[in-house]
């Protein structure tokens, strides 16, 4: 079990004073990290879990998570528009994949709109839920998922084909302790530029770490599926997609295929 009341008191903290929820196993960081807001638990209000039993990703889908990753989930209360939400995930796609790098020399990147992968395979995921009132955003909880310190033998067959783990590529295991804090104090960083500074710094960032850039993509919406290249980000972290016309489509979300 990972072990934080000392580790957290070097973070030198910006923007995020954290307060850690930590459990053996949960069904998911999501809910309790919910069930937590809805009780008026503070911004920094982080939840850990050595194991969930009914992990969540992106569209209700299950999110595998065994033993050995690291599965939180962490309450903010953004003082920005709505509309600046999409860039919360790729901030923390960011800050994964900038961990990964400082603590394996990995280079990892970032998938739009919220995987982190490793050679075209992905090692985390990312899902923040906004809620919303009356167009005034009230909270997100930011849930990260990271494949460590397991094989991808842990996993479904059907994840296998498109996942890995951070042990899968080093062959090696991760320190837990020093991991999380690395990361929470790199998405304290970066929160600290979308939130006192300007998101458009945030997005040259996230651009560097962007795997998604100049390649043919197939996104799946709501509205359809758009085709096109994705050529660059928006500084509220919406991808810009050019049509086979020429003309440029912004998209906020979606289901990404990359064709090549």
């Amino acid at each position: 079990m990972i072990d934080l009341k000392l580790a957290l008191m070097d973070l030198g903290t910006k923007c995020l004073r954290f307060n850690i929820f930590q459990r053996r196993k949960s069904e998911s960081t999501q809910i309790l990290a919910k069930e937590l807001a809805t009780k008026g638990s503070p911004e920094g209000t982080t939840v850990i879990v050595e194991i969930q039993t009914a992990g969540k990703g992106r569209n209700e889908r299950l999110w595998e998570s065994p033993k050995g990753g690291l599965w939180l989930s962490l309450i903010l209360t953004p003082d920005i528009c709505f509309q600046l939400v999409p860039m919360i995930g790729l901030m923390a796609g960011c800050a994964v994949a900038d961990v990964i790098k400082l603590h394996t020399g990995i280079d990892a990147g970032v998938k739009w709109p919220n995987d982190v992968e490793i050679e075209g395979m992905k090692v985390a995921g990312i899902l923040s839920e906004a809620n919303i009132d009356s167009d005034i955003l009230t909270h997100v909880i930011l849930g990260i998922g990271v494949n460590l310190n397991f094989t991808s033998t842990s996993l479904p067959n059907e994840v296998r084909a498109i996942a890995t783990t951070v042990m899968d590529v080093t062959g090696k295991s991760v320190n837990l302790n020093i991991f999380t804090r690395q990361l929470l104090r790199r998405l304290d960083e970066l929160y600290s530029i979308l939130t006192k500074e300007d998101s458009s710094k945030l997005a040259i960032l996230v651009r560097n770490r962007l795997t998604t850039l100049g390649r043919s993509v197939s996104i799946t919406t709501p509205n359809g599926n758009v085709c096109g290249i994705a050529v660059d980000l928006a500084d509220d972290g919406a991808l810009k997609v050019r049509l086979s016309d020429g003309s440029i489509r912004l998209l906020y979300s979606g289901e990404v295929l990359m064709v090549n």
